[in-house]
């Protein structure tokens, strides 16, 4: 007798872990009560087993289905690359993980339950992408092959509309690897002046690993701080006006991703702030605002009655301090921005993981920070507009107790 899966991913595919992967099977044996469904990271001979269901046949039908959403979205996590980071790197394991799953019949014999014929799955990948209901649900144009060559960003960005960027900011581009077919991996790095001549060509060679996530570090600290194969150092100096980066795999095809284009912002901005935020791909984006900011001092008590005796004094009081709780409350506000923004910075605003960029050629780490409110203002009738943002800084800072 034989299970057989009616309904499972394609071999290969790149899912959202928080949106359905439901599996369907039936099996042609008569004493079938039930279906084991085991779980497994990595390829069922050499992965892990992660966790396993009993799953009943649905009521009235002999077809056994399993979603296992559930397990997939509590398996994944982000990585935030430092800021000493160079050339391609690995994100952390539990940002994609390879799953297949062993359906196993469980028969009825007699009074006991038994094993009967197992069937395995196809290997399919779950990221730490948030895709909606009106996307879809798999990244397979994101893989890094011939069918697919984007970094994990939805920015609107060409040589028109490039990323902005300072010489002390470090950056990182997401990829997700098909399979590690392609290697020699190469990133490749032009820089033009103010007339939009060519400096030079760099180039950094790396390696691909079995992750199916890996980080390419473009930022001008990171650029200026690797070891190149070709070109000189610095590659970001004052002659650099922008720049433009490419990852090419030599083995396997020669595939080139679609290039990113950075423009060097030099301008003295006091109030300027850069936040990093986990987008829908599962990468981090970068965001500037430039406008004004307003600071807020907030402060909240909680008090209790305390009893005045007799002689009491002037220095006495009857409320007293039980928890004081004190933040800093921000407000800042972005430059005039164009109607394509929006669709992408709703992934800001959604995401779980959002940080300060407190980079400055000194200073080199990342506050985290909870969004309170975010909105913006249309300016004029071609729909630009700003974006307004309020947050605070998580945990809020002086929590104590006090009792008198």
């Amino acid at each position: 007798m034989a299970i057989t899966i009616t309904q499972q991913p394609t071999a290969g595919d790149v899912l959202s872990a928080y949106r359905h992967i439901v599996f369907k099977c039936t099996s042609d044996d008569a004493d079938i009560v039930k279906i084991k469904a085991e779980v497994f990271v990595g390829t069922i001979a050499t992965g892990t087993l992660l966790a396993t269901h009993i799953v009943d046949p649905g009521i009235g039908t002999s077809v056994f289905e399993i979603d296992i959403q559930g397990i997939t979205k509590n398996r994944v996590s982000h990585t935030v690359q430092s800021f000493s980071g160079t050339g391609i790197l690995n994100a952390s394991a539990g940002v994609a993980k390879d799953l297949q799953i062993r359906f196993t019949e469980v028969l009825q014999s007699g009074n006991l339950l038994v094993d009967g014929a197992t069937l395995d799955s196809n290997l399919f990948s779950a990221v730490n992408a948030l895709r909606q209901f009106t996307e879809s649900k798999d990244l397979n144009l994101f893989l890094f092959d011939a069918n697919g060559d984007r970094f994990l960003t939805n920015e609107p960005n060409t040589q028109q509309r490039p990323r902005l960027i300072r010489e002390t900011d470090v950056d990182y581009l997401g990829m997700l690897l098909k399979d590690i077919a392609y290697t020699d991996p190469t990133l490749i790095v032009e820089t033009f002046d103010s007339s939009g001549s060519s400096i030079q060509e760099v180039q950094i060679i790396g390696s691909f690993t079995d992750r199916r996530k890996i980080d390419v570090a473009v930022g001008p600290v990171n650029l200026n701080a690797a070891s190149l194969n070709f070109g000189s150092q610095p590659v970001i100096d004052s002659s650099v006006a922008s720049y433009k980066v490419t990852v090419r795999a030599n083995t396997g095809g020669n595939i080139t991703t679609a290039p990113i284009y950075y423009q060097l912002d030099r301008k003295c901005r006091p109030d300027t702030m850069r936040v990093s935020f986990l987008n829908s791909l599962g990468a981090f984006d970068t965001f500037f605002f430039f406008g004004t900011q307003i600071e807020r001092y907030r402060i909240r008590q909680s008090i209790y009655q305390k009893v005045i005796q007799d002689n009491f004094t002037t220095k006495d009081r009857g409320e007293e301090v039980l928890v004081s709780n004190s933040w800093d409350e921000f407000t800042v506000f972005s430059q005039l921005l164009r109607p394509d923004d929006k669709r992408w910075l709703k992934e800001f605003i959604g995401s779980q993981q959002v940080f300060q960029d407190t980079s400055d050629g000194l200073l080199n780490s990342y506050l985290s920070i909870r969004l309170l409110e975010r909105n913006f203002k249309v300016i004029d009738t071609n729909d630009k507009f700003h974006e307004l943002l309020k947050f605070i800084y998580k945990p809020a800072v002086n929590q104590y107790s006090h009792v008198a």
